[in-house]
């Protein structure tokens, strides 16, 4: 087993979507522990260890003259290096390079004013902080953080930064011997509280008070640097993780000698307790137990569904839209299903073994099968998926149809699922392409941004017609018709299937098409949607743009080129649909959200 060794702490925080809150357990640290009475915190006496060898949009208040320091101050400045200057250059040619920088990503991403405000900042002072970053770089490992805290102005959860590979920073895991957990009912009475602890001193439920000094709006205003979203529970969210662990690569990292000094709120003395802690290495996570005392009904290649017979709820989770499998996770996944599946080839792509397909609709008695033998692999996958949920449906008789899409991360727009669930036709979303000046005087990211289809024919003879024009005119998703026009975004449901009261237990870990699949629930009035919002993260076209350090490496961005619409009309980037029981996870939490549904 590998020694514990005293391990990096972590400057901000996550950018990865977190999914629902894990348990872990270490074995205990050396620490030392001060109770007092509630005092402010200059008073608590911290005692140095012994080391250890073994809602709707709801602005957050980030303020903005706070530095973008670490955590925790580094114990000794370290001597420079200089080595920065080979890749951003030196003073006022570094400068200059920022600025060109800067305005390619203003040129070419389509941003949602939305998400900003609901974050309570605007692009500009995203860039002022990312700016000083930049100039103060003087490592290679600087110059990586540099370039990624450029790239998280924007908040798009679908843009994406690759630097050349010597860039890279490489960690090992650490951890502290606890966990955070966001708990409360709003966004104002959020606390981070423990949730699980392996040192008798720390109890779960204790509420952080401060870490390494810092209040929680100083540590959420360090985190926001580092956020790849605009969602202020998915700060909050990815902020209570990281406070314990480490991420190589997601945001910086200090001495591996510096302690944390933290102090929490004992809820039931009203006390404050500090204490003072040495990072470990590894950390060891595991699911979440939301449905350990279930087991599963039946299950598709991307759902799994479970049978409340206390409750007489059914519980839909969905864990992806995206059929886009690899090959070797498609055939894992089809080895689960609880519908039939014909015999394959496990030395070849299912994708190539053409006749596979065909048996695999023949198997499940698709009722179109002529008229849809030539879809996509993937569409097909989705269609025999939907199809045999559907049949499932039919057969129960509990009246409330709980969907799980907490951790979601999307993939294309589930219109089958949804004419399962709708009563009367129903909208789906929109876009339109935003004309920005990248688009329109580089033909490349242009094409890679529209791909082929309907819409980018329409939109390039839109564009030579109107050259002045800002953005396209507005598209469904999916083309029924040569028309493609707006009356083509609405659909029918499915009257073959039985109807349920059907609510949405969504997430900021539902993300772009479940964004989407939420919005499609709420706007129609499908169902209700509880728990917490999505993510508010929409991106209907994107290309990649490439830039050039200054000593002739080059690194990339995503950018999002088009503003989705929600089937109410009102933009999506930033704008979640709201829900009507607000609640971060805690215990027994998906028996909660269906006690409300009950009520």
């Amino acid at each position: 087993m590998r020694s514990r060794i005293l391990a990096t702490l972590i400057v901000t925080l996550l950018v990865a979507c977190t999914s629902a809150p894990v348990a872990t357990t270490f074995p205990a640290p050396t620490l030392t522990l001060a109770s007092v009475a509630a005092t402010p915190p200059s008073t608590v006496t911290i005692a140095a260890p012994t080391p250890t060898v073994s809602p709707t949009i709801t602005p957050v208040s980030l303020p903005t003259t706070l530095p973008t320091a670490t955590l925790i101050p580094s114990a000794t400045p370290r001597p420079k290096t200089g080595a920065a200057d080979e890749w951003l250059g030196k003073a006022a040619e570094r400068e200059k390079l920022f600025n060109e920088y800067a305005q390619t990503i203003k040129d070419a991403q389509a941003f949602s004013e939305l998400g900003f405000k609901r974050l309570g900042t605007t692009w500009e002072k995203e860039v002022e902080r990312a700016k000083k970053r930049f100039l103060d770089a003087d490592t290679k490992l600087d110059v990586y953080y540099a370039v990624l805290s450029l790239q998280r102005t924007i908040h798009d959860v679908h843009s994406a930064l690759t630097v050349p590979a010597g860039l890279n920073p490489t960690s090992e895991a650490f951890s502290l011997p606890f966990t955070l957990g966001m708990r409360g009912n709003s966004l104002e009475n959020a606390q981070y509280v423990v949730t699980q602890s392996s040192i008798s001193e720390i109890k779960v439920g204790f509420i952080l008070k401060l870490y390494g000094s810092k209040t929680l709006q100083q540590l959420e205003y360090d985190y926001s640097e580092w956020l790849g979203a605009t969602s202020p529970e998915q700060l909050k969210t990815e902020l209570a993780r990281a406070l314990t662990r480490s991420g190589a690569g997601r945001y910086p990292s200090l001495d591996p000698n510096t302690p944390v000094n933290i102090v929490f709120i004992d809820p039931a003395s009203q006390r404050d307790t500090g204490v003072t802690v040495r990072w470990q290495t590894g950390a060891t996570d595991v699911p979440s137990q939301d449905y350990a005392q279930l087991s599963v009904d039946y299950a598709g290649i991307n759902y799994r569904l479970y049978k409340d017979a206390v409750n007489q709820t059914i519980i839909l989770v969905y864990a992806s839209f995206n059929y886009s499998l690899r090959d070797t996770a498609l055939k894992t996944a089809l080895a689960g299903v609880s519908y039939k599946v014909p015999p394959f080839d496990n030395t070849q792509p299912l994708e190539a073994q053409s006749a596979w397909m065909t048996q695999f609709l023949q198997a499940n008695e698709h009722p179109n099968l002529q008229s849809v033998r030539n879809f996509p692999f993937t569409v097909l996958l989705q269609e025999v998926d939907t199809l045999n949920l559907g049949r499932y449906l039919n057969q129960q008789t509990y009246p409330i149809l709980l969907v799980d899409v907490r951790n979601n991360g999307g993939g294309s727009i589930p219109t089958n699922l949804t004419a399962l669930l709708a009563r009367e036709r129903f909208k789906t979303p929109t876009f339109e392409v935003v004309f920005t000046p990248l688009m329109k005087n580089d033909n490349t990211f242009l094409q890679e941004s529209l791909g082929a289809g309907l819409q980018a024919k329409y939109i390039l003879d839109q564009l030579a017609r109107e050259k002045e024009a800002v953005k396209s005119s507005r598209f469904p998703f999916n083309c029924k018709t040569s028309n493609c026009s707006l009356t083509e975004a609405e659909y029918d449901p499915n009257p073959s299937v039985k109807k349920f009261n059907v609510a949405v237990l969504s997430g900021p870990g539902c993300i772009s098409s479940c964004d989407q699949f939420v919005s499609l629930i709420k706007d129609n009035n499908i169902g209700r949607v509880v728990g917490l919002p999505s993510r508010g993260a929409d991106s209907p076209t994107r290309a990649k743009k490439e830039f050039v350090f200054k000593n002739g490496e080059k690194f990339s961005m995503v950018f999002t080129t088009a503003i989705g619409y929600r089937p109410n009309g009102e933009l999506l980037e930033g704008n979640p649909a709201s829900v009507e029981y607000y609640l971060f996870p805690e215990d027994d939490y998906v028996n909660k959200m269906i006690q409300h549904l009950k009520r």
